[in-house]
């Protein structure tokens, strides 16, 4: 036999009051502690709480489904927004690293005109150099030369 008034467990779950069949005392419910079946909830008989004589099932009320529903409805929400937020680094990072792109680009260009200026300066310092030599050597052997 089942009452009509309902309880509410610990855990959320909703069940009907039950009555031992036998002397319509309200039966003892235990929760389950097996492997098999943990959690689950079971009636015992009031004068013999050896044995017990029905499984519980939860009621499933159209506020609880809802209220699962609200629930699994903000856990998407937050896992939506922690994507968003993701993303939004992520594009952030995408310019970051334009930008140093575009700085690399700028310090290789800055770094072949520097390579075509150092090899006119080494060719004109070469070039000294060898006048150098050239006027030495002929002041030493005693001719003179005369540049026009």
């Amino acid at each position: 036999m089942t009452s009509s008034s309902t309880v509410t467990s610990n855990e959320g779950l909703r069940y009907h009051n039950m009555h031992c069949p036998i002397c319509s005392k309200r039966a003892i419910i235990i929760v389950f502690e097996s492997e098999q079946n943990p959690g689950k909830l079971y009636c015992k008989y009031p004068k013999d709480p050896n044995h017990f004589f029905k499984w519980m099932a939860p009621i499933t009320l159209p506020s609880s489904k809802i209220t699962n529903e609200r629930m699994d409805v903000r856990r998407i929400e937050d896992n939506v927004q922690r994507i968003e937020d993701n993303v939004r680094q992520i594009e952030d990072n995408v310019l970051r690293i334009e930008e140093l792109c575009n700085v690399v680009q700028r310090v290789e260009a800055k770094e072949g005109s520097m390579k075509s200026n150092m090899f006119v300066i080494t060719l004109v310092v070469v070039m000294l150099i060898f006048v150098i030599l050239v006027k030495w050597s002929y002041k030493s052997n005693g001719v003179v030369m005369k540049l026009v």
